[in-house]
């Protein structure tokens, strides 16, 4: 994909921007320096906040400032630690760090840059392990009554199952039968690949190659054979598509596997490629005790959030889904679609992200706020937040949500389904508005569609075919995510910008590019419009 940096989409700006006209930049990309790489994109923000102005911007949506889990590396929306926006804490984030943050913010006031924060929601990353019953519960329970009904698996790579060993528990050597199979028997699971992987405190990974499942190993229960596997070394798997439909696994621990005074017997089942089946270990025969043992494992999930750095933000496992509370884990707003998905309906988490929100307001000094995935957690949610901040005196000039929809009439209900949920005082205090997908996808068309009627831009838009005002529109022609085909625009995109810049009504116009500071970074573009 053609890389277009700011220096073309300042161009259009100074030939096509009404002095009145609000004009909003995506103050990053995906691939930007990262302090990882030794880069401190914080600092390229403050330096250019002049320029950036004098072009005629006066929006910066800023990328994700809180600490993820990968940290200098990370783009940010695998969140982790609200309140930890680097360096007062330790490690900085991809982005800079606190101190650097408030130098920006600074930097951006003086310019009369509007910035605005990346907010995340819809879930969060890296917690610590935790005992969680619930997942537990939906895992053992899951059925093919409840897979027909459309309710899905919980995802294989977010838990973690352990069995206590050593000590008082009455558990340690012998030959452990681990018996596991599809939970409801649905087809849809048949043949779909997974890892078996057990290990001890004592021993983990022993770097070996990994072994291959045999066929008809159903073990006892389907007198058959079953397969031997060792700590710390992988065993390949399928679910079963025909015979009993059991994978027996034989797992013998001696003295020398495990701590006697006390020890865990780590296992992880874990479908590969994400592509998630309902298995579970439905039976572990111990022969040292001649008894099945399954009762006592436990569940894990990385659901820990109450040790941050930051000491803020405390969530547990009874944060996300499934809690307890009603939930299909499917659908837009309950699908485990990223890391740990969050329940916008538990009051807890409510009120954390309504504290911490008015906290990047009030504290870091963001004026704006961009949604992330608004598509998946309830309109509900957005509308009651929107009313915490107005009812806290903190009114954003610029609110956006990401609802990944390319229909333009659905776009319009998710825009009116967190109307429906806002105070009246709110409303006339405040514009809600969603990225226009629908007209990206017709400036996209054409730009590099071969034979595409460059007139349906003019038709198409949540403006022109749903007549919804403009204050409630971001218009974009490319972003972070949409930077490579078929989803962004390749072939000339400076024309799609060139139409959001002129076409005010069809929304507020929001460009990307990179800001070339040095010579190192690309060649500025030649091609101008005349």
């Amino acid at each position: 994909m053609k890389k277009w940096i700011l220096h073309a989409i300042l161009l259009i700006g100074c030939f096509y921007q009404s002095p009145a006209q609000d004009v909003m930049l995506q103050g990053w990309y995906w691939d930007y320096p990262k302090t990882g790489q030794g880069k401190w994109w914080v600092d390229t923000i403050a330096q250019q906040a002049r320029t950036l102005s004098a072009a005629g911007f006066n929006s910066i949506w800023l990328p994700p400032m809180s600490m993820a889990g990968n940290a200098g590396f990370s783009n940010g929306y695998d969140i982790y630690d609200l309140y930890n926006l680097g360096g007062t804490y330790g490690a900085n984030t991809a982005f800079g760090n606190r101190i650097r943050i408030d130098k920006m913010m600074d930097s951006l006031a003086l310019y009369n840059l509007t910035p605005i924060a990346d907010m995340i929601y819809n879930h969060r990353a890296n917690g610590k392990l935790e005992v969680n019953g619930a997942v537990e519960g939906w895992i053992e329970n899951y059925n093919l009554a409840k897979h027909n009904n459309g309710e899905s698996c919980y995802p294989s790579d977010r838990f973690k199952c352990f069995l206590p060993i050593g000590g008082s528990t009455g558990l340690g050597a012998g030959i452990y039968y681990l018996k596991i199979h599809s939970a409801s028997g649905s087809v849809d699971y048949f043949n779909k690949p997974y890892t078996v992987y057990v290990y001890t405190k004592k021993k983990g990974w022993a770097n070996l190659p990994d072994l291959q499942e045999t066929a008809n190993n159903g073990g006892g229960d389907c007198a058959q054979p079953n397969d031997n596997i060792s700590l710390g070394r992988n065993m390949k798997a399928t679910i079963d598509a025909g015979g009993c439909g059991t994978d027996e696994f034989e797992l013998n621990i001696t003295t020398d596997d495990f701590l006697s005074p006390a020890d865990t017997l780590f296992i992880s089942i874990t479908n590969d490629d994400g592509n998630y089946s309902d298995h579970f270990i439905y039976g572990i025969w111990h022969t040292g005790t001649n008894s099945d043992v399954q009762s006592q494992v436990r569940y894990q999930t990385y659901t820990n959030f109450t040790a941050t750095p930051s000491g803020r933000g405390d969530m547990n496992y009874l944060n996300f889904k499934p809690n307890g509370n009603p939930t299909c884990l499917c659908g837009d707003w309950d699908a485990m679609l990223f890391y740990n998905d969050l329940d916008q309906y538990y009051q807890a988490t409510i009120d954390t992200f309504h504290v911490w929100t008015k906290w990047m307001m009030e504290d870091v000094g963001v004026e704006g706020l961009r949604l992330d995935a608004v598509k998946n957690f309830t309109p509900e949610f957005t509308g009651n937040l929107l009313d915490y901040l107005h009812d806290n005196g903190n009114d954003p000039k610029i609110i956006v949500g990401e609802s990944y929809d390319y229909d333009a009439a659905t776009l319009k209900s998710r825009l009116d389904a967190v109307y429906s949920y806002m105070d009246e005082d709110t409303k006339n205090a405040m514009y809600y508005s969603l990225f226009d997908f629908n007209l990206q996808a017709s400036l996209r068309d054409a730009c590099d569609a071969f034979g595409y009627d460059a007139r349906n831009v003019f038709s198409n838009g949540m403006h022109n075919s749903q007549q919804i005002n403009r204050k409630n529109i971001i218009t974009f022609v490319n972003n972070h995510d949409f930077r490579e085909e078929p989803q962004s625009a390749d072939n000339d995109p400076i024309l799609g910008y060139a139409f959001i810049l002129t076409n005010p009504l069809a929304g507020i116009p929001a460009c990307i590019g990179q800001i070339n500071i040095t010579p190192t970074i690309r060649a500025t573009p030649t091609t101008s419009i005349n």
